[in-house]
């Protein structure tokens, strides 16, 4: 079933919690709403649940419209957050609940209820307690009865951030396959960005009420479209830039000051970006962005890429697959950089000198601050 969100609108008082939001969400597609806490995602959910009525604005489900329905008339299962289970009810009788609600026969709930618990691979806790079970099974458990009752679509709200790292990797894989295995259109509400990219089909991302972008996981992090998003999702160096002068001989490219960032004679650090790389005049950038992977280090000067620039390191994180390093100017300004554990024999010094460089296509020209004023997102076509 397909979900279309129109032009939602929803308040509390004279907060706005959600600001004309619009979402089409394909048949069979694992969508995530992804933001910082109080952004609206769970607000958004629960209208589509039809827990909530919007302030304005209308949901679709499979081109017909539940605005007005209830939550049991919109064929939608569950997740929460804390699973929601009833501690005095065994799993089959957890599973069973919403079906003995539709009075359904004896005979029929006990096969959907086998069905739901085989699907999650438990059938064999069935007489089991939830304070039995581990935070993974309770999780299962929980997706289990959601699926029990058939539904059109399954919305999931932070299903798995109350699990431990090592649990919550797991959970990830096991809950996408078994979207994938049934093929029911999914939406999961998150802050962990990861969680997102590796779980989704199409990511909308938002902040403060409002949709930031929407897209696939790979163009929604190698091509943010705004400061919200590049900044939200990974790490990124973010330089504030203004055209600079180029030399007439050199008119592939467009050149910029970034004067955040000083060399020892406090010069500003001058860019060089490729004109196709820009979306349109340089007066309408007013941001570049260079995510810490892209950045290559070497101990020596090199004309290999189209920037380059003379740094000292000032912080070693040491991530174990990874090196995080903070390196600054001879002046002013810093860059994050990552780089493989591999990189490096010997762990690297604070005070040791590098050159950093990237390739002109890693560096993202991005819009910058919105207005309160501005337009709704409209989703690439790229």
């Amino acid at each position: 079933m397909s979900i279309e969100v129109s032009d939602i609108s929803q308040y509390f008082g004279d907060q706005a919690a959600l600001e004309n939001v619009s979402l089409d969400i394909k048949e069979g597609e694992f969508f995530s709403l992804l933001g910082p806490s109080g952004c609206g995602k769970t607000t958004l959910l629960n209208i589509i649940a039809g827990f909530l009525y919007p302030t304005t604005g209308t949901v679709n489900i499979n081109g017909n419209e539940v605005t007005d329905l209830p939550p049991y008339r919109r064929k939608i299962g569950m997740v929460f957050q804390n699973y929601a289970l009833f501690p005095h009810l065994n799993v089959f009788d957890n599973v069973a609940y919403g079906l003995k609600v539709q009075k359904l026969p004896k005979k029929e709930i006990k096969e959907r209820v086998h069905e739901s618990l085989s699907l999650v691979k438990l059938e064999a806790f069935a007489k089991r307690m939830p304070q039995q079970l581990s935070g993974g099974q309770q999780q299962r458990v929980a997706m289990a009865r959601a699926l029990a009752i058939r539904p059109s679509v399954l919305l999931l709200d932070e299903p798995l951030s109350n699990l431990d790292a090592k649990l919550r990797k797991e959970m990830q894989t096991e809950l996408r396959l078994l979207q994938q295995k049934i093929g029911i259109t999914t939406v999961m509400v998150t802050h962990d960005q990861e969680e997102a990219l590796s779980m989704s089909d199409r990511i909308g991302v938002l902040g403060e009420g409002r949709v930031k972008q929407i897209g696939e996981p790979l163009h929604i992090y190698r091509q943010p479209e705004n400061r919200f998003v590049a900044e939200f999702i990974g790490q990124a160096n973010l330089l504030e830039v203004t055209p600079a002068d180029h030399p007439p001989e050199d008119d592939r490219y467009c050149y910029f000051h970034a004067d955040h960032y000083q060399d020892e004679e406090g010069e500003p650090l001058k860019l060089k970006v490729l004109k196709e790389n820009l979306d349109g005049p340089a007066e309408h950038c007013p941001l570049l962005m260079i995510r810490p992977e892209r950045i290559h280090i070497s101990d020596q000067a090199s004309a290999e890429h189209a920037n380059e620039v003379k740094t000292e390191i000032q912080h070693v994180n040491y991530q174990g697959n990874a090196i995080q390093l903070e390196v600054g100017m001879q002046g002013k300004g810093t860059f994050q950089v990552q780089v493989s554990d591999s990189v490096f024999v010997d762990p690297p010094e604070i005070g040791m000198l590098l050159y950093i460089s990237w390739k002109n296509e890693d560096m993202i020209p991005l819009a910058g601050e919105e207005s309160q004023n501005a337009p709704v997102y409209q989703e690439s076509k790229k």
